[in-house]
């Protein structure tokens, strides 16, 4: 289930972006300004899995801000906890508070909140969420702050609906001074739960459920709620986005202009925005109103099919979608998201978590007067993290903002739960790291489920600093973390690792990662030993297709061929054929070619593909031929030939048909064991070793020979005892030559032949 970044409460636009400069002596110009992890606090903070919340507020009027936690955590091994934990600012010091921690509710999948509901100008909390599994008791719980000490307010809590998996904001959209709040979430299971979109309005600290608002919002789950002020009107706005669970899911991205305190629907930004995104807003580009970065599925949180990252600009109350900027977010899942000023030039930064393919990022983008600007030095610092959640605050007070991530880090066969914080602050750099890639390997996979396993454990740091591990192949990264998982075509690949220490002083290794397929395609002419394919306009010849499933279980998928020219200019492309084959077995297709008629003279490959049509590709092989140039020669006078290019089946005539090996196909059956028969000998042509496959049908003496057209024997493969069943034998073709034979099989009195054929 997805995470989701919570915000805080609604603020007014001149307070939302938090201006703090940052200042380096003369004696620090060699330094570089990065984020260090605070190891004290870090080791404070729990250690979270999935279903986090986080949230700061200064709850006991130091000044500073304090922090509440909720989720999912491992405290050893296999056994795991639910946390609601609080923890005390004490000058920069996180200080874990027993006994507000003994107050809160311990739950997951769950959201919360701080604002000043009662009016007695401290933080109260609202919390939501699940304790057991994701079906279990839901919570919706209300805590007054009264000078530090949270209590549970029983009459508050009663209103608020118990919900799991869904959102909370709060803000005053009646604008009577005290902040209101808004719901969603779900209780039960998906199928038969009942999901919630509800707003309630604050009388004097007492929450009163408003049934015409509630109406107009959506009831969803697993999303996001944002009071923002859009069109400037100084009233706060809503934004909501989510699922409902139904037939079919339903997706919503909802923006609800505040009109004096009555929610309407706005249609234009409704339709801009996208459905089911995680959400994050600030004032980008510095024009006074709000913008924000958004990641989501096209398919929804149901149905993903492909994940973006974008940004949206807000000019004057209409949302458009700002191309450049979100070209350099990456599309991820399992995504947070907050914008923050670390770097104190006034204008906020934006903070992305998430996973891409097989491998979670953390990345850190400045802004640059309205310009998002990957930061590789801070990027390098912070971790990589899925299933988890930000945010920012500037928690020792020295003028920036600071950064706490809970949740779980990946992107190899490792996951780390981690509850960390980082400062941003300069660093003096020191000795480079080292990297160590790993010797090569050599491996046998084929992008069907299986990854690549890498290992950079090798590398070091002589400062003893944390490192960010990154592989790419020619510039492009195919995974991250120490023991990196890409999934890789069969070939030789030659994959760098990249590592990073705090101060962004990087080193690299290479590692030569050479995958064999365990589902191998073959394209040979016919006859094998042809060194070169020459063919006119009009005319065809012939290819042997063989597939060989060398791994462990059924294997299935689509084959298709295309043909290009010397330039790689494709000129046909074959409809797919479905084929299954069993554990250990192989099969040989003899096709023909067709050229078209019209065909210029020239150099042509014949591509052949196997995988998922048309994306995936689990191998692929090539055969090179000639079209001659016939068009001076009188023998070329009148000649028609094939009007187009076609692949076909040499037996045929016909294109392939779909073909799944269930052990009933002549060319690769296993017999019944109750029958005797002969099977087809495969690969047939065959230029190497040849299977037989043949049964009995009782035990008794059999005989398996192989003759020439002449009737002569000239291999002996069975000539004793069998037991009753299926069998096969191997008959080596490379010592014979190239033409015509015939298998004979005799047992029980029974005889049957098959045809074969030896080319060169």
């Amino acid at each position: 289930m997805s995470e989701r970044h919570r915000l805080g409460p609604w603020v007014p636009l001149a307070t939302v972006a938090v201006v703090l400069a940052v200042t380096l002596p003369a004696s620090a110009q060699t330094s570089v300004q990065t984020f260090v992890r605070d190891e004290a606090a870090s080791a404070v903070l729990s250690d979270l899995h999935s279903g986090a919340a986080l949230a700061w507020a200064d709850y006991d009027g130091d000044g500073d801000p304090d922090l509440v936690l909720t989720g999912f955590g491992f405290e050893s091994g296999d056994d795991y906890r639910l946390y609601g934990e609080v923890y005390r600012n004490d000058g920069g010091t996180l200080v874990r508070d027993d006994a507000n921690s003994a107050v809160v509710a311990d739950v997951h999948y769950g959201a919360l909140a701080w604002a000043d509901y009662d009016g007695d100008g401290d933080p109260d909390l609202v919390l939501t969420g699940v304790a057991e599994n994701i079906f279990g008791p839901a919570f919706g719980e209300v805590y007054r702050n009264d000078g530090g000490t949270l209590v549970r307010d029983d009459a508050n809590s009663a209103v608020v609906a118990d919900t799991r998996s869904g959102a909370l904001a709060w803000a005053d959209y009646d604008g009577d001074g005290d902040p209101d709040l808004v719901l969603t979430g779900a209780v039960g299971n998906d199928a038969g739960g009942i999901f919630f979109g509800e707003v309630y309005r604050n009388v004097g600290g007492t929450l009163v459920l408003d049934d015409a608002n509630s109406a107009v919002v959506p009831d969803v789950s697993d999303g996001e709620l944002v009071w923002v002020d859009y069109d400037s009107d100084g009233d706060p706005d809503l934004v909501v986005a989510g699922y409902t669970f139904g037939a079919p899911i339903q997706t919503y991205g909802e923006v609800y202009r505040n009109d004096g305190g009555t929610l309407v629907r706005d249609a234009a930004n409704s339709a801009a925005i996208p459905d089911d995104g995680v959400m994050a807003w600030a004032d980008y580009d510095g024009d006074g109103d709000l913008d924000f970065a958004i990641t989501y599925s096209e398919g929804g949180i149901r149905n993903p099919d492909t994940y973006l990252g974008e940004v949206y600009r807000n000019d004057g109350g209409t949302f458009v979608l700002d191309a450049a900027n979100s070209a350099v977010v990456p599309n991820p899942y399992n995504s947070a998201l907050a914008w923050g000023d670390y770097d104190g030039d006034g204008d906020p930064d934006l903070v992305l978590t998430g996973s891409q393919a097989s491998y979670a990022f953390g990345e850190v983008y400045r802004n640059d007067g309205g310009t998002l600007v990957r930061e590789d030095v801070a990027s390098a610092a912070i971790p990589e993290m899925t299933i988890g959640t930000l945010a920012w605050a500037d928690y020792d007070s020295d003028g920036d903002d600071d950064l706490a991530l809970v949740g779980q880090g990946w992107g190899d066969y490792d996951v780390r739960n981690f509850g960390e914080v980082f400062r941003y602050e300069a660093v003096a750099p020191g000795e480079p790291p080292v990297a160590d890639a790993g010797p090569d390997l050599q491996i046998r996979s084929n992008l069907f489920f299986r990854y690549v396993a890498l290992n950079g454990s090798g590398s070091s740091d002589p400062d003893g600093d944390l490192l960010q591990y990154v592989w790419s192949e020619g510039g492009a990264t195919v995974a991250t973390g120490l023991r990196g998982a890409p999934r890789l075509t069969s070939g030789t690949h030659v994959l760098t690792l990249t590592v990073t220490d705090p101060s962004g002083l990087t080193d690299t290794d290479d590692v030569a990662v050479t995958v064999t397929p365990d589902f191998d395609l073959t394209l040979r002419p016919v006859p094998v030993q042809r060194p070169f394919i020459h063919v006119d306009p009009g005319e065809s010849f012939l290819f042997n297709y063989h597939l060989d499933n060398r791994d462990y279980t059924r294997r299935g998928g689509d084959a298709w061929f295309v043909v290009v020219d010397a330039a790689g200019a494709e000129v046909f492309e074959s409809d797919p054929v479905s084929f299954s084959l069993r554990i250990g077995r192989d099969r040989s297709w003899r096709l023909l070619v067709e050229v078209a008629a019209s065909t210029a003279p020239g150099d042509y490959t014949v591509v052949g593909y196997i995988g998922d049509y048309p994306d995936r590709l689990y191998d692929v092989d090539s055969l090179a031929f000639r079209v001659r140039d016939r068009s001076g020669l009188a023998s070329a006078a009148g000649r028609t030939g094939a009007a187009a290019w076609a692949v076909l089946d040499a037996d045929t005539g016909l294109a392939p048909a779909d073909w799944t090996d269930d052990g009933t196909d002549e060319r690769t059956a296993e017999a019944e064991p109750s029958a005797f028969a002969l099977g087809a000998p495969y690969p047939n042509p065959a230029a190497g070793l040849v299977t037989v496959p043949f049964a009995v049908a009782e035990p008794g003496a059999v005989r398996l020979a192989v003759y020439d057209v002449l009737g002569r024997e000239v291999a002996r493969l069975a000539d004793g005892v069998a037991e009753a069943g299926a069998h096969a034998a191997r008959l080596e073709t490379r010592g014979l030559p190239a033409g015509a034979y015939v298998v004979r099989l005799e047992a029980g009195g029974a005889v049957a032949t098959a045809r074969l054929v030896v080319a060169r």
